[in-house]
Protein backbone atom coordinates (compact mmCIF):
# COMPACT_ATOMS: atom_id res chain seq x y z
CA UNK A 1 0.00 0.00 0.00
CA UNK A 2 1.26 3.33 -0.94
CA UNK A 3 1.74 6.59 1.13
CA UNK A 4 -1.62 7.95 -0.59
CA UNK A 5 -3.93 5.14 -0.26
CA UNK A 6 -2.60 4.86 3.23
CA UNK A 7 -3.22 8.61 4.07
CA UNK A 8 -6.86 8.06 2.46
CA UNK A 9 -7.70 5.11 4.42
CA UNK A 10 -6.93 6.80 7.92
CA UNK A 11 -8.69 10.12 7.01
CA UNK A 12 -11.55 7.87 6.42
CA UNK A 13 -10.99 6.76 9.84
CA UNK A 14 -10.22 9.84 11.66
CA UNK A 15 -13.63 11.06 10.06
CA UNK A 16 -15.77 8.30 12.02
CA UNK A 17 -18.19 9.97 14.53
CA UNK A 18 -16.96 8.08 16.85
CA UNK A 19 -13.78 9.95 16.71
CA UNK A 20 -15.21 13.31 17.75
CA UNK A 21 -18.59 12.66 19.45
CA UNK A 22 -17.16 9.27 21.36
CA UNK A 23 -17.70 5.45 20.52
CA UNK A 24 -21.18 3.86 21.68
CA UNK A 25 -19.34 1.16 23.49
CA UNK A 26 -15.75 -0.31 23.90
CA UNK A 27 -16.00 -2.76 21.46
CA UNK A 28 -16.92 0.06 18.40
CA UNK A 29 -13.47 1.11 20.05
CA UNK A 30 -11.80 -1.35 19.73
CA UNK A 31 -13.00 -2.11 16.37
CA UNK A 32 -12.08 1.51 14.93
CA UNK A 33 -8.54 1.04 16.81
CA UNK A 34 -7.80 -2.46 15.08
CA UNK A 35 -8.03 -0.88 11.58
CA UNK A 36 -6.03 2.18 12.12
CA UNK A 37 -2.87 0.46 13.88
CA UNK A 38 -1.41 -1.05 10.92
CA UNK A 39 -1.59 2.23 9.01
CA UNK A 40 0.68 3.28 11.37
CA UNK A 41 3.09 0.58 10.84
CA UNK A 42 5.24 3.23 8.75
CA UNK A 43 6.56 4.94 11.82
CA UNK A 44 7.73 2.75 14.57
CA UNK A 45 6.98 5.78 17.50
CA UNK A 46 3.30 6.26 16.20
CA UNK A 47 2.56 2.78 16.22
CA UNK A 48 4.61 1.54 19.57
CA UNK A 49 2.63 4.21 21.71
CA UNK A 50 -0.84 3.73 19.80
CA UNK A 51 -0.61 -0.28 20.73
CA UNK A 52 0.30 0.51 23.90
CA UNK A 53 -2.90 2.52 24.52
CA UNK A 54 -4.90 -0.21 22.86
CA UNK A 55 -3.84 -2.64 25.46
CA UNK A 56 -5.07 -0.26 28.04
CA UNK A 57 -8.30 -0.31 26.32
CA UNK A 58 -8.50 -3.74 26.83
CA UNK A 59 -8.25 -3.82 30.61
CA UNK A 60 -10.75 -2.72 33.00
CA UNK A 61 -9.45 0.19 33.85
CA UNK A 62 -11.68 3.62 34.68
CA UNK A 63 -13.29 5.79 32.21
CA UNK A 64 -11.32 8.57 32.84
CA UNK A 65 -8.17 6.62 32.18
CA UNK A 66 -9.54 5.28 29.12
CA UNK A 67 -10.49 8.45 27.81
CA UNK A 68 -7.15 9.58 28.54
CA UNK A 69 -5.50 6.60 26.48
CA UNK A 70 -8.20 7.02 23.40
CA UNK A 71 -6.89 10.71 23.00
CA UNK A 72 -3.88 9.70 22.92
CA UNK A 73 -4.18 7.37 20.32
CA UNK A 74 -6.47 9.86 18.59
CA UNK A 75 -3.70 12.65 18.03
CA UNK A 76 -1.30 9.36 17.25
CA UNK A 77 -3.23 8.99 14.25
CA UNK A 78 -4.03 12.44 13.39
CA UNK A 79 -0.22 12.88 13.33
CA UNK A 80 0.28 10.31 11.37
CA UNK A 81 -1.53 12.08 9.16
CA UNK A 82 -0.13 14.61 9.06
CA UNK A 83 3.23 12.88 7.98
CA UNK A 84 1.61 10.88 5.20
CA UNK A 85 -0.15 14.21 4.00
CA UNK A 86 3.71 16.03 3.67
CA UNK A 87 5.19 13.19 1.84
CA UNK A 88 2.22 11.71 0.04
CA UNK A 89 0.60 15.26 -1.10
CA UNK A 90 4.40 17.06 -0.57
CA UNK A 91 2.03 19.47 2.12
CA UNK A 92 4.32 20.86 4.38
CA UNK A 93 3.68 20.39 7.97
CA UNK A 94 3.37 23.81 10.13
CA UNK A 95 6.21 25.84 10.54
CA UNK A 96 6.35 25.63 14.28
CA UNK A 97 5.63 21.89 14.06
CA UNK A 98 8.79 21.54 11.54
CA UNK A 99 11.54 21.52 14.22
CA UNK A 100 15.09 21.35 13.19
CA UNK A 101 16.98 18.34 14.62
CA UNK A 102 13.75 16.16 15.75
CA UNK A 103 11.61 14.24 13.50
CA UNK A 104 7.82 15.50 12.68
CA UNK A 105 8.44 17.98 14.76
CA UNK A 106 8.86 16.05 18.20
CA UNK A 107 10.09 17.44 21.28
CA UNK A 108 11.35 14.67 22.48
CA UNK A 109 13.47 11.94 19.89
CA UNK A 110 12.14 8.90 18.99
CA UNK A 111 15.32 6.96 20.18
CA UNK A 112 15.72 9.13 23.60
CA UNK A 113 12.34 7.56 24.17
CA UNK A 114 13.50 3.95 22.84
CA UNK A 115 16.69 3.76 25.27
CA UNK A 116 14.47 4.69 28.03
CA UNK A 117 11.77 2.20 27.25
CA UNK A 118 14.92 -0.28 27.47
CA UNK A 119 16.39 0.39 30.54
CA UNK A 120 15.74 -1.77 33.56
CA UNK A 121 17.07 -0.18 37.03
CA UNK A 122 16.40 -1.79 40.26
CA UNK A 123 16.24 1.33 42.39
CA UNK A 124 14.32 3.53 39.48
CA UNK A 125 11.01 2.69 37.54
CA UNK A 126 10.82 4.96 35.08
CA UNK A 127 7.31 4.40 34.01
CA UNK A 128 5.85 7.82 35.17
CA UNK A 129 8.86 9.92 33.66
CA UNK A 130 8.23 7.84 30.01
CA UNK A 131 4.65 8.95 30.02
CA UNK A 132 5.58 12.60 31.19
CA UNK A 133 7.35 12.53 28.31
CA UNK A 134 4.95 10.79 26.08
CA UNK A 135 3.15 13.77 27.29
CA UNK A 136 5.14 16.43 26.39
CA UNK A 137 5.89 15.77 23.35
CA UNK A 138 2.24 15.02 22.14
CA UNK A 139 1.34 18.69 23.77
CA UNK A 140 4.04 20.49 21.63
CA UNK A 141 3.09 18.52 18.41
CA UNK A 142 -0.54 19.51 18.98
CA UNK A 143 -0.07 23.08 19.88
CA UNK A 144 -0.93 22.59 24.01
CA UNK A 145 2.29 24.98 24.71
CA UNK A 146 0.89 25.68 28.23
CA UNK A 147 0.52 21.87 28.70
CA UNK A 148 4.34 21.78 27.58
CA UNK A 149 5.85 24.33 29.70
CA UNK A 150 4.15 22.73 33.03
CA UNK A 151 5.54 19.35 31.74
CA UNK A 152 8.76 20.49 31.37
CA UNK A 153 8.89 21.27 34.61
CA UNK A 154 7.49 18.18 36.40
CA UNK A 155 10.39 16.32 34.15
CA UNK A 156 12.31 18.45 36.30
CA UNK A 157 11.55 18.19 39.64
CA UNK A 158 10.77 13.97 39.04
CA UNK A 159 14.18 13.31 37.78
CA UNK A 160 16.66 14.68 40.78
CA UNK A 161 16.87 11.30 42.90
CA UNK A 162 18.21 9.55 39.78
CA UNK A 163 21.40 12.30 40.36
CA UNK A 164 21.20 11.54 44.12
CA UNK A 165 19.79 14.97 44.63
CA UNK A 166 16.40 16.15 46.09
CA UNK A 167 16.01 18.95 43.41
CA UNK A 168 16.63 19.69 40.21
CA UNK A 169 18.69 23.12 41.28
CA UNK A 170 20.75 20.75 43.64
CA UNK A 171 21.79 18.97 40.18
CA UNK A 172 22.19 22.16 37.87
CA UNK A 173 24.49 22.83 40.46
CA UNK A 174 26.20 20.45 42.09
CA UNK A 175 26.23 17.42 39.72
CA UNK A 176 29.81 16.47 38.75
CA UNK A 177 28.84 16.42 35.16
CA UNK A 178 30.46 18.12 32.04
CA UNK A 179 30.75 21.87 32.16
CA UNK A 180 28.17 22.18 28.92
CA UNK A 181 25.98 19.37 30.73
CA UNK A 182 25.63 21.62 34.03
CA UNK A 183 25.11 24.91 31.61
CA UNK A 184 22.07 22.71 29.75
CA UNK A 185 20.84 22.05 33.09
CA UNK A 186 21.10 25.59 34.61
CA UNK A 187 19.00 27.07 31.65
CA UNK A 188 16.08 24.11 32.42
CA UNK A 189 16.10 25.70 36.07
CA UNK A 190 16.57 29.10 35.47
CA UNK A 191 14.28 29.79 32.15
CA UNK A 192 12.48 27.01 31.94
CA UNK A 193 11.05 26.83 35.32
CA UNK A 194 10.52 30.71 35.17
CA UNK A 195 8.35 30.10 32.24
CA UNK A 196 6.38 27.44 33.47
CA UNK A 197 5.62 29.62 36.67
CA UNK A 198 4.61 32.60 34.55
CA UNK A 199 1.99 30.46 32.74
CA UNK A 200 1.04 28.05 35.81
CA UNK A 201 0.72 30.62 38.49
CA UNK A 202 0.15 34.25 36.62
CA UNK A 203 -3.66 35.21 37.16
CA UNK A 204 -6.27 36.73 34.25
CA UNK A 205 -5.25 40.12 33.37
CA UNK A 206 -7.15 42.50 30.87
CA UNK A 207 -4.86 41.31 28.19
CA UNK A 208 -3.21 38.60 27.87
CA UNK A 209 -0.92 36.49 24.85
CA UNK A 210 -0.26 33.02 24.42
CA UNK A 211 3.08 31.03 24.63
CA UNK A 212 4.79 30.18 21.44
CA UNK A 213 6.64 26.81 20.34
CA UNK A 214 10.03 28.79 20.44
CA UNK A 215 9.12 30.22 24.10
CA UNK A 216 8.79 26.84 25.81
CA UNK A 217 11.13 24.87 23.60
CA UNK A 218 13.94 23.42 25.69
CA UNK A 219 14.38 20.35 24.03
CA UNK A 220 18.32 20.54 23.11
CA UNK A 221 18.50 21.00 26.88
CA UNK A 222 16.02 17.85 27.84
CA UNK A 223 17.73 15.87 25.24
CA UNK A 224 20.90 16.39 27.30
CA UNK A 225 19.52 16.04 30.11
CA UNK A 226 17.82 12.26 29.22
CA UNK A 227 21.33 11.00 27.27
CA UNK A 228 22.46 12.04 30.97
CA UNK A 229 19.78 9.59 33.05
CA UNK A 230 20.49 6.85 30.03
CA UNK A 231 24.05 6.88 30.75
CA UNK A 232 23.42 6.73 34.83
CA UNK A 233 21.07 3.92 34.64
CA UNK A 234 22.73 1.76 32.66
CA UNK A 235 25.97 1.95 34.37
CA UNK A 236 26.83 -1.64 35.95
Amino acid sequence: MDEKEKLRQLNELLKEPGVSKGFQSREACLEWASSVAPLLKFDPTYHSTFLAHLQRLAMPLSAPSLGASLRIMIAQAKMAANDLRATAVREPLPEEMAKAGNPKGAYVHPDRLKDLHNVKHKDFDLTKLLRLLEELDLSFRTGCYFAAAMLVRAVLDHVPPIFGASTFAAVASNYAGTRSFRESMLNLENSSRRIADQHLHGQIRSRETLPTARQVDFSPDMDVLLAEIIRVLEQP
